[in-house]
């Protein structure tokens, strides 16, 4: 185990530090190149998916919300940002019922938890 996932008060909650482990036992011992490539990936996509659901419920359109969530979430658990992907999950699932009410708030909690999350990931990109 990595001293500094394991050591780091602000992973927990944020990031889970087992699906992290994991992504770098992908990796060359010693290379964690793609490790960082993945971090590098997550963090320039996911604005614009958060863009992207913000302009859907700014729209009324329940459909580019829901696909906008349904992306971030699936990302956002492969690397390990449980809570962020719960949040997607709930304006993924209100997209899918048809719903653009309540999912503003959704939107908003979803980027103050990815700032979180992107706190966390660049002090692990190093």
């Amino acid at each position: 185990m990595d001293p500094k996932t394991d050591s780091s008060p602000d992973l927990d909650g944020v990031v889970d530090a087992e699906t992290i482990e994991s992504l770098k036992s992908l990796c060359d011992p010693g290379d964690l190149t793609l490790f960082h490539d993945l971090i590098d990936t997550f963090l320039s996509d996911s604005p614009a998916r958060l863009e992207a659901a913000q302009a859907a419920v700014a729209a009324g359109d329940a459909e580019g919300m829901e696909r906008a969530a349904h992306g971030l979430k699936s990302s956002s658990a492969n690397m390990g940002a449980l809570g962020l992907a719960s949040l997607c999950k709930q304006i993924e699932m209100l997209g899918r019922g048809g719903q653009v009410a309540g999912a503003a708030e959704l939107v908003a909690r979803s980027r103050s938890e990815f700032e979180r999350v992107r706190a966390v990931f660049l002090r692990l990109r190093g």
